[in-house]
């Protein structure tokens, strides 16, 4: 996982779509020695058409989602290879607006979510914060959503709160 969260593009001529990022994923793996070249064929046998459509990135996953399997069963990586990808959308994302509140990467992530990819999308968040930094990145997540967060924090003052009155009563 640290590979690809180190890994940075460098060869400009991948696709500027979302699809080129299914490019970044099988070099970064291949010069990360975390998979043999003779694995990414499959996968690269799928790039192809998509390479060619204006697929949206559900539609991309989707297309890529088998071949991305066999590849998570090769690699002794705590993540499936498909929250790799998706990191690399959101990555790039965070670089031309930090905000959450004004980039893709919520929309983003709640598509994702409901296209069965909640686990992927999760994971990919994470190596953001990793990224990013996760002070800065868990402020601006917090902002997003406090509310959640205040209800969370008012039903565990809650039950603090009963607790107290419990073992109040049985030491009296």
């Amino acid at each position: 996982m640290m590979n690809v969260i180190c890994y940075d593009r460098h060869k400009p001529d991948f696709p500027r779509d979302d699809s080129g990022f299914a490019c970044d994923l099988g070099v970064c793996l291949r010069e990360c020695g975390l998979i043999e070249e003779a694995s990414l064929r499959p996968l690269r046998e799928s790039v192809k058409p998509l390479l060619k459509d204006n697929c949206t990135l559900v539609e991309i996953a989707n297309s890529l989602r088998e071949d991305l399997c066999v590849i998570g069963n090769l690699l002794n990586e705590p993540a499936p290879p498909l929250a790799y990808f998706i990191f690399f959308k959101f990555q790039r994302e965070l670089r031309k607006e930090t905000d959450l509140a004004l980039n893709e990467i919520l929309p983003v992530s709640h598509v994702l979510r409901q296209a069965g990819y909640e686990t992927e999308a999760a994971v990919a968040l994470a190596m953001c914060g990793a990224f990013f930094g996760f002070e800065t990145f868990a402020a601006v997540y917090y902002e997003r959503f406090r509310e959640r967060f205040q209800f969370l924090g008012k039903a565990s003052s809650e039950l603090n709160d009963q607790r107290e009155q419990k073992t109040a009563g049985r030491s009296v």
